[in-house]
């Protein structure tokens, strides 16, 4: 926890000293817009001190706000998160990041940075768009065909 008293509520300040040390900084809680995270957002956003936002929590899929900022041009890493014991069991809400052959704590954090990454509290997703997997840039002109291979597979963990 970091709240020095001089930059209360200067997120994007205290949002630099996490990142100094190899962090990620973002907001919960953006589905239910607790704690004027619509207002917090608008003013970190722009700024560049948000890394990623909680579009999943509670079994609610939220993205209006997270779409709102990517059609401004700003590329926020979706997560999911729980609030145990609130309405959620620990694990129903889940953020995959695809780190490849050999996973490690640090390729994780790597890949998530990168946007490879996709939240469910359902099946595991697995798919490519013109051969590039997720959290790729994928340009298109129009009138470009675009290919689209997907596939679900039931979770590990049941949530239900």
């Amino acid at each position: 926890m970091h709240r020095p008293a001089d930059r209360y509520l200067r997120h994007d300040r205290i949002f630099s000293t996490y990142r100094s040390q190899g962090g990620m900084s973002g907001y919960a809680h953006v589905g239910g817009e607790l704690f004027n995270v619509r207002r917090g957002l608008a003013l970190d956003v722009p700024l560049g001190a948000v890394d990623f936002v909680e579009v999943l929590q509670d079994g609610i899929l939220a993205t209006e706000l997270w779409y709102d900022f990517l059609n401004l041009g700003f590329a926020l890493t979706p997560t999911a998160g729980f609030d145990f014991p609130c309405p959620s069991a620990p694990g129903g809400e889940r953020n995959y990041v695809h780190v490849g052959e050999a996973f490690s704590v640090n390729a994780w954090y790597v890949q998530l940075r990168a946007n490879r990454t996709f939240v469910t509290n359902g099946p595991m997703l697995e798919f490519t768009v013109n051969g590039n997997g997720i959290g790729s840039k994928i340009e298109l002109l129009p009138g470009d065909e675009i290919e689209v291979v997907a596939s679900a597979s039931k979770p590990l963990i049941d949530s239900n």
